[in-house]
């Protein structure tokens, strides 16, 4: 009655609480019910033949017989072929004797009954704690899923969320808002309904090559407002990995950057008003320089002084050396700087041409580094270069003496620019000092050089060599001073 009653409870259990989520744990119970009832069904049968037979030898072969077969479970057992038929008369002697093996049989069957309850026992106690373990699992991701939408719909900020197919399926209440369409009308392809029209094309292409590389994206297109007027957005996306890094689509992000774009146009179109305008100043600093110099060289066709025309005649080239810098930061693309060592080519050769200078007779070697140079660096730095060269064209090789005349420009590491400037001509006096000389064109150079921050040394024997040092923000950049 015992095992009848365990067995029914488990199947009426089981007919109760079905549910998928126990679903391992219930086949169980009807596994155990069902051994349950197939038991009693061959106890049964085995007590009705028990009743009709009375000899003993009967008695203990079929004892032994079942321990061989039905306790070692046999395949193919039935209690059925062991019940001959019944017979009438019975020997209290060998119903004793029956009685005691059927003890036994009955006696191992409920020890092999109770372990196999004992083992089902703890195997549903290990299911029903995973089982347990599982729905507190289902139930956190449920949690943080549900604290993510809350977030992700309240957040200040556009949020989208998109499949591995590239179909979104989630948009926060804030897109919803701006574009005033519904959740339904969105999902899918229709967010795209909202783009310009002449941005759509390249920001589907945009978000399909991101998707199809798995890597993160950034654009900007103009979305319509529910107002009709279209916006410029900022979309960032993010692809999304589980835990074994499998690929579970996107999630992005946009923010209207509007006014942040007008305001970046009103910047651009400012600067472009300056450059003109700082153009038309160079232009303007240019031809009033030229304009300049021609008047000296209109006035020294008056000036019968020897001594008096070479004054106006260095100045004269002086202004134009700071003319040419103008010149060049008006057709310089950067407006701050210029490349000085073409400025330096085409001052060198405009003072050859001034002098008259037969190349075959004096030869120039330039080898300058491409430096860009600030205007406040170029215009000293480019007068002192304007001296130096004079200075070697007009006492360096007197009588027609050929020589050479190097000028080299290099960046060091240590953010210093070094200038030198060279000639194999006659050389200086071994007296001669650079801060007590009368020369009005090497105390220009001195003075000159101060104004950068720099340092000179200069070498007279086998002709002159001028080494000068400045320093710079780096060798590509502005100028610095210390």
């Amino acid at each position: 009655m015992f095992t009848i009653a365990f067995g029914s409870s488990y199947l009426i259990e089981v007919w109760i609480l079905w549910h998928p989520s126990s679903w391992l744990s219930s086949f169980l119970k009807i596994l155990t019910a069902s051994i349950s009832v197939v038991m009693i069904v061959r106890l049964v049968s085995l007590l009705q033949g028990l009743r009709t037979h009375t000899t003993e030898t009967w008695f203990l072969c079929r004892s032994s017989w079942l321990k061989r077969n039905f306790l070692l479970e046999k395949p193919g057992f039935c209690v059925s072929p062991i019940l001959p038929k019944p017979q009438t008369s019975c020997d209290p002697s060998q119903l004793e004797a029956a009685n005691v093996a059927w003890q036994e049989v009955s006696d191992e069957l409920e020890t092999r009954f109770q372990k196999q309850k004992s083992d089902l026992t703890e195997i549903n106690k290990s299911l029903q704690a995973e089982i347990t373990e599982c729905k507190q699992q289902v139930a956190v991701l449920q949690e943080s899923e549900a604290r993510f939408r809350l977030i992700a719909y309240t957040a200040p900020v556009m949020i989208w969320v998109s499949d591995i197919e590239q179909l979104c399926n989630y948009f926060n209440k804030v897109w919803l808002e701006f574009t005033g369409r519904t959740i339904q009308q969105e999902i899918g392809h229709g967010w795209l309904e909202s783009i310009h029209p002449e941005d759509k094309e390249r920001c589907f292409l945009t978000r399909t090559t991101a998707f199809d590389a798995r890597q993160s994206f950034k654009m900007e297109y103009r979305l319509r407002r529910m107002d009709g007027e279209y916006r410029w957005i900022l979309d960032t996306g993010i692809p999304q990995y589980t835990e074994n890094n499998t690929f579970v689509g996107y999630i992005g992000s946009c923010v209207d950057i509007t006014e942040h774009k007008q305001a970046e146009e009103q910047i651009q179109a400012s600067l472009l008003e300056k450059e003109v305008l700082l153009k038309e100043i160079y232009h303007r600093v240019k031809n009033n320089l030229q304009v300049i110099s021609s008047l000296l060289n209109l006035q020294s066709e008056y000036i019968k002084d020897k001594d008096d025309l070479e004054i106006f005649q260095q100045s004269q080239m002086r202004i134009e050396s700071m003319a040419l810098i103008h010149q060049k930061l008006y057709q310089s693309q950067d407006l701050a700087r210029i490349d000085f060592s073409e400025y330096i080519r085409d001052l060198v050769a405009s003072l050859f041409s001034s002098y008259e200078v037969n190349t075959n007779v004096i030869s120039l070697t330039v080898n300058v580094e491409r430096v860009l140079l600030s205007l406040d660096a170029a215009i000293p730095c480019g007068l002192i270069i304007t001296e130096l060269v004079s200075n070697s064209l007009k006492y360096a090789f007197p009588k027609g003496r050929m020589g050479e005349i190097a000028i080299e420009l290099r960046a060091e590491n240590n953010n210093m620019l070094n200038l030198r400037v060279s000639d194999n001509g006659i050389g200086l006096p071994s007296e001669f000092d650079l801060k007590n000389t009368t020369s009005l064109g090497l105390q220009l150079v001195d003075a000159l050089t101060n104004q950068l921050s720099g340092d000179i040394i200069i070498n007279y024997t086998n002709g002159v060599e001028v080494k000068i040092a400045f320093p710079v923000l780096d060798k590509n950049l502005n100028w610095r001073k210390k």
